[in-house]
């Protein structure tokens, strides 16, 4: 059984656990909502309206346009850009005389995408063969800057003599193809289909994990087609981020009417030029046009946002290039230096979706030091996860968290420390200490709402929100919540995670505040091995004397939604306290019996008898009649637990504990709604709100308020003792540790 904290009398502290509360916890600020805090795998996929909806939140206050020298900061080569003007040059020659580069009478989807798509691989296939002559050319010798038997007039005949970049251009020319309507877009959370996009792949420009470059065409020019525009390539590049592990940022493009605004989309948001004219009928936009379509079209992995800190080798000497991933299995093959320590990536387990957020990334990995099995899978006994995400600036880094509570022997069942560092931010390291540009409002904000009293009306623009790019090595494996065989295995690995965030509570004063079924994992081996708490990025000490409200460095409330607590949701209190972390894991329990690995509810078959009861069951939890309920109430109870506003999923999470609780045990699924499941979850909705005679829901008011700190720290253990008790007795209740 999992290492737990000295058992106290009933109405006392144990002696060596201190108050948190002798300094005021440090509130949380006011969430804005985004796809990182949805819980996904319910039962229905994403969808394109639905997606974007969040979408538009994260970029509420985040977009900046009009950043001056656009195209030579973020778009055009930084080495060999005499090459590059000379094959512009070269291009534009050529289409001197054309008709073809006259542009078509309208500006619809049909007439003007196949043209641009022609124009933009005329470019490419242009430059591609002048690049190639002139490396003929230079094979051939030089004398001075003059390619021995070039004709005067050759534009190549003054170019210096080292090719520098122009191999590698060639190649990318050759492999990279523009890809116009390839179809529904393959590998995402939602249906949708990208007007333009950069291909690395020509055979496969439908998968997500070949884009490289984004683009979007809007017929109309003006303030509602750029919104539009914005929104949608924002979704795209959400979509990318969630395929491609090792993106820093994405870089794309809108076309509307006969104008071009550049774009790059990153962890803080995203920044745009001012809007370029392309019109081909014009000499000038036309040579505009022509650059910047072969700029991006030459692009090194680098500036195109790829991490140039993984690698294809384990020197480390050639950076990782994509895709490399495979479908079957999430495998990859990269390598990472980290602390003197190169360590093979082999596995995608985690990557969190969403635009603006952590965007974190998990991967099972070894260390080179270690011998690596006949599938190049690694020793199972010197595996580690390494965990990438962009966390904000302001708040402290797991790794020096870990560090600290890794020094302490009574803090248990959390994950433990091997190594970790820090790369970039995004302020320098992506936008380059960009300061000039103007906001530009995409949309309102889903669940928009007035400022709280203990709001910094500055923080809602957040687009001065820095955020550091972490690596952390993880010694502890383990297997997802939801691969729990039984519910004796569910509750194994529940009761020992809740025992660990105990440890951190009462020892180390560290309040973990995102308590959800992806930060708890089951052991190895579980069940004979515990299961551990994971995840510490949005943790607080919270008995710091410099801790004051809204400081907590998140721009947010903190958590997932479908186990938020309700005050939290609703942000009633303005701080994110002990007893709101165990009401998260009652809802983990409730959302682990509820739905199977796949995301799914039960869901009978017609005419079994359990069909009618579960119908019923429906019936009283949601409210409404027999004749209203349908499959997919069945197969997926909570989805408003995780759609809408905070607030109003608050309200619904609310009216679900109070009149709806015991109805919702009836739709447990098979194998966990046994006797011992049920009464563990009704005692733990009593040790958190208690019960009044008609069994309604009351608000606990002794964790909250009008006692003093020392008696609310005393009233914290006696909760951690009761759901603790509660776990135990389920799990003699179901059968033998």
């Amino acid at each position: 059984m999992a290492t737990d904290p000295a058992t106290p009398s009933r109405r006392s502290l144990p002696s060596d656990v201190v108050s948190p509360y002798r300094q005021r916890l440090a509130s949380s600020t006011p969430h804005q909502l985004s796809r990182s805090s949805i819980e996904h795998g319910g039962s229905n996929s994403g969808t394109h309206d639905s997606v974007d909806r969040y979408v538009l939140n994260e970029l509420d206050g985040r977009v900046l346009v009009d950043i001056n020298d656009f195209a030579e900061r973020w778009i055009f080569p930084s080495v060999g850009r005499r090459v590059f003007d000379q094959v512009v040059n070269d291009v534009l020659q050529g289409t001197k005389n054309e008709h073809e580069w006259v542009m078509p009478r309208t500006f619809s989807d049909r007439e003007y995408l196949p043209w641009v798509g022609g124009r933009m691989r005329e470019v490419c296939d242009r430059a591609r063969r002048a690049l190639e002559d002139y490396l003929t050319d230079a094979l051939r010798g030089r004398i001075g800057d003059t390619i021995i038997g070039d004709p005067p007039d050759r534009p190549f005949a003054a170019m210096p003599a080292n090719p520098g970049p122009t191999t590698d251009w060639v190649e990318r020319l050759r492999c990279r193809v523009w890809a116009i309507k390839p179809g529904n877009m393959v590998g995402g959370t939602a249906t949708r289909a990208v007007d333009i996009a950069l291909s690395a792949s020509p055979n496969e420009s439908e998968r997500w994990d070949t884009v490289l470059v984004l683009g979007e065409h809007k017929p109309q020019a003006g303030t509602g087609p750029r919104r539009a525009a914005t929104a949608q390539l924002a979704g795209y590049a959400g979509e990318m981020f969630g395929v491609q592990p090792f993106r820093h940022y994405i870089p794309g493009f809108a076309l509307m009417k006969d104008q071009i605004q550049l774009w790059i989309f990153d962890r803080m948001g995203c920044f745009a030029s001012p809007l370029i004219s392309t019109s081909t009928d014009e000499p000038e936009s036309r040579r505009t046009f022509i650059e910047l379509i072969l700029a991006f079209s030459l692009m090194d992995h680098a500036a195109l946002g790829f991490d140039s800190h993984v690698y294809g080798d384990a020197s480390c000497t050639t950076m990782w290039i994509p895709p490399t991933i495979s479908s079957a299995g999430n495998k990859v093959i990269a390598y990472i230096r980290l602390s003197g320590e190169v360590f093979r990536l082999h596995r995608i387990l985690f990557i969190r979706p969403g635009l603006v957020c952590r965007g974190t990334r998990c991967f099972l990995a070894t260390s080179t030091s270690f011998t690596t099995n006949a599938d190049g899978d690694g020793n199972e006994a010197n595996d580690y996860i390494v965990k990438m995400s962009w966390r904000f600036e302001g708040l402290r880094p797991e790794g020096t968290l870990l560090e600290q509570i890794g020094r302490n022997p009574k803090v248990c069942n959390v994950v433990r420390l091997h190594a970790y560092d820090e790369q970039l931010d995004v302020r320098l390291g992506v936008r380059k200490g960009m300061l000039d540009g103007q906001h530009f409002v995409v949309s309102e904000p889903v669940g928009s709402r007035p400022l709280l009293e203990d709001e910094d009306s500055d923080d809602t623009c957040n687009t001065s929100l820095n955020r550091v790019f972490t690596r952390t090595v993880l010694c502890d494996t383990g297997r997802s919540l939801t691969e729990a065989a039984s519910a004796l295995e569910l509750l194994h690995a529940v009761r020992d995670s809740f025992i660990g965030h105990g440890t951190l509570y009462f020892y180390e004063h560290v309040l973990h505040r995102d308590i959800s079924r992806s930060n708890i994992l089951l052991g190895p081996n579980s069940p004979s091995t515990t299961g551990f708490l994971i995840d510490l990025d949005y943790a607080i000490t919270v008995d710091s004397t410099s801790l004051q409200p809204g400081s907590s460095g998140a721009p947010h409330r903190t958590g997932t939604l479908p186990y938020m607590a309700i005050d939290i949701l609703k942000n009633e209190h303005g701080m994110h306290l002990y007893h709101h972390d165990v009401e998260s894991f009652l809802y983990v329990l409730i959302w682990c019996c509820l739905y199977d690995s796949q995301g799914r509810g039960h869901v009978p078959a017609p005419g079994d008898h359990d069909l009618r009861c579960r119908v019923q069951a429906a019936e009283g939890f949601f409210r409404t009649k027999k004749k209203s309920i349908t499959a997919e109430h069945l197969s997926d109870p909570l989805a408003k637990w995780r759609k809408g506003a905070f607030e109003d999923i608050g309200v619904m999470k609310k009216d679900g504990v109070e009149h709806g609780f015991e109805p919702l045990l009836g739709l447990l699924r098979p194998g966990f709604d046994g006797d011992p499941v049920r009464e563990l979850l009704r005692a733990i909705k009593k040790a958190l709100f208690g019960e009044d005679e008609e069994n309604a829901v009351l608000p606990s008011t002794r964790l909250r308020k009008g006692w003093s700190m020392e008696e609310r720290a005393r009233d914290e253990w006696i909760l951690y003792e009761r759901v603790r008790d509660a776990m135990d007795k389920a799990i003699r209740d179901l059968g033998p540790n």
